[in-house]
């Protein structure tokens, strides 16, 4: 699935091509455009504290990171938005999940992802419902 990654303020920053992960993650290859260079430096900050197991300074990094409001569009051709969390670009590639999405919602990506948009409804309207005895 191809998705096109968004800060806050509209800039288109690159464009992920994911699968599914356990975890509820999306995890893939990115292709960065010339407004990422702005925000290289912080990944890249991100990308060290976490393969040093410097657990403090990833986690500071990782709410400067969420504090940026990334968000994508997408699968393409499709334009639909859904905010993203846990964002890490790494030499490797990317990888985030969508806000409010749990390991559980994570069947649900993988059984259908082509039909990403009615799925981010079904996880918004999901995680928007209390919990029910038992579960």
């Amino acid at each position: 699935m191809q998705f096109r990654l968004y800060d806050r303020h509209a800039a288109l920053i690159g464009i992920a091509e994911v699968g599914t992960a356990p975890g509820a993650w999306f995890t893939g290859t990115f292709a960065p455009t010339d407004a990422y260079a702005v925000y290289a430096p912080l990944f890249l900050e991100l990308e060290r504290a976490a393969n040093e197991q410097r657990m403090p300074d990833t986690e500071r990094l990782q709410a400067k990171v969420a504090r940026h409001g990334f968000w994508i569009s997408g699968p393409q051709p499709l334009h639909t938005r859904a905010d993203v969390e846990d964002l890490q670009i790494m030499a490797a590639g990317i990888c985030f999940r969508l806000l409010g999405t749990s390991s559980d919602d994570h069947a649900l990506l993988a059984r259908a992802p082509h039909d990403v948009p009615r799925l981010v409804n079904e996880l918004r309207l999901h995680c928007a419902e209390p919990a029910k005895p038992g579960q």
